[in-house]
């Protein structure tokens, strides 16, 4: 029973990093959308997430058209590629700084879009 939970904790930890990302992500599009939308569209944070979980897919189709270095950039910067190495029960590093990193980049963006807001 042990084995399953240390063979599933990689799967976990990648879980909630994504959803962490996305969770930053849904904050930074509210952030910097909120005075341009409807008060309709604005009410609704599960229309958010789903345009910042789409974001990330498309991010990805994008990597089959490019070529050499535009697709590996384009490929690492995709979200879905950090997911595959959690999904088979490997922990990489550089899939966990890579969902550490848009965190951290998302959370000092909102806030300055929020204090942009505010002294505006």
């Amino acid at each position: 029973m042990r084995e399953r939970w240390l063979r599933a904790l990689p799967a976990l930890i990648g879980l909630l990093l994504f959803i962490g990302a996305l969770e930053v992500l849904r904050r930074e599009l509210h952030a910097v959308t909120w005075p341009a939308l409807s008060a309709d569209v604005r009410g609704i944070p599960g229309v958010q997430l789903f345009v910042a979980l789409l974001m990330t897919w498309i991010i990805g189709w994008t990597a089959s058209e490019a070529e050499g270095w535009v697709r590996e950039f384009v490929t690492y910067m995709a979200s879905v590629s950090h997911l595959d190495s959690f999904s088979k029960g490997t922990l990489e590093l550089k899939d966990v700084v890579y969902f550490l990193s848009i965190i951290t980049l998302g959370l000092f963006a909102t806030n300055r879009a929020v204090e942009a807001h505010r002294w505006s």
